[in-house]
C-alpha cells in the first residue's frame, strides 16, 4: 500500500490490504511447517531403516534379509500415484472393450 493510498483513499482498502498479509502470512507458515514435517518423516523413515539394520546385524551378527534402502523417490503424500493407476487400468479396460466391440461387429 502506497502512502498516497494510505492517506487518500477509503480507509477499508487499508483493512483490506492487511487482511491480504495475514492470509499471505498464514500460508507461509503453513507451507513452512508442512516443509518441516515432511522433513521430519524423511528423517524418521531413514533412522528406522539404518537402526533396524544396525540393530539385526549387531544383535544376530549376521546380514538382515529384509534389508531396505534409502527411498529412490519422495513419497507419495497424495495418492497420486493410485489415481493416476486406477485411471489408466480404466482406459485400458475401455481400449479393450472397445477393441472386443469391433472384432464382435465384424461378420464373415
Amino acid at each position: 500500500m502506497t502512502s498516497e493510498e494510505f492517506w487518500k483513499d477509503d480507509p477499508k482498502l487499508f483493512s483490506s490490504y492487511y487482511k491480504a498479509f495475514e492470509e499471505n502470512e498464514k500460508r507461509k507458515i503453513q507451507s513452512i511447517n508442512y516443509s518441516n514435517w515432511l522433513q521430519g518423516l524423511y528423517n524418521y523413515n531413514s533412522s528406522q531403516i539404518s537402526l533396524t539394520d544396525f540393530g539385526y546385524g549387531f544383535l544376530a551378527c549376521k546380514k538382515n534379509p529384509n534389508r531396505q534402502s534409502y527411498p529412490s523417490e519422495p513419497f507419495d503424500l497424495f495418492g497420486n500415484k493410485q489415481k493416476n493407476a486406477i485411471k489408466e487400468r480404466e482406459r485400458v479396460r475401455k481400449e479393450n472393450q472397445k477393441n472386443l466391440n469391433f472384432w464382435a461387429r465384424i461378420k464373415k
